[in-house]
């Protein structure tokens, strides 16, 4: 094994020759380039629109389911004094 000798300062530093490179080195940025984080934000912004639709659907029936209740219980109790005036008439 070969070791090169460096020599600074006042200390000495033996360091190992690197393994020789095979295969395809693929070279990426230290830091998420702008395309990606537009990317990332673009998707998580789509997601995020996403949710928001569907809440608002639930929400809607939700609504809706608790206006019909209401309405029908409001018409039996419409009903219910037609039917007790034409008793009492």
């Amino acid at each position: 094994m070969d070791c090169t000798l460096c020599v600074c300062g006042s200390f000495t530093v033996k360091t190992k020759p690197l393994p020789p490179l095979t295969g395809r080195i693929l070279l990426e940025p230290a830091f998420p380039t702008r395309q990606a984080q537009n990317d990332d934000y673009t998707a998580w912004l789509k997601a995020l629109k996403a949710k928001l639709h569907q809440r608002q659907l639930k929400a809607a029936v939700q609504v809706n389911s608790t206006l019909l209740m209401f309405y029908w219980e409001l018409g039996e109790e419409i009903v219910l004094r037609q039917q007790g005036r034409e008793r009492l008439e």
